[in-house]
């Protein structure tokens, strides 16, 4: 949700074209939150999947910031 507020293209890029399976930006996504929440280290660490751009990474990245520090 965080994402696709911020950004709804990237929002829906998340999905591959099947819309229940993580794309490669999806994949970041979900690979960048555990290891910000398990491993408390930041995404930046990780190596974007190409065709991910900076501005989309900045996003994922504080969608992920975001959310984590509400818990």
């Amino acid at each position: 949700q965080a994402v696709r507020r911020t950004d709804i293209e990237l929002g829906r890029a998340l999905h591959a074209k099947d819309g229940s399976h993580a794309s490669p930006k999806g994949s970041y996504l979900i690979a960048a939150t555990f290891l910000h929440g398990l491993a408390k280290t930041d995404a930046a660490t990780l190596h974007p999947p190409p065709g991910l751009t900076e501005q989309e990474t900045t996003t994922i990245d504080n969608a992920i910031t975001q959310t984590l520090s509400l818990n």
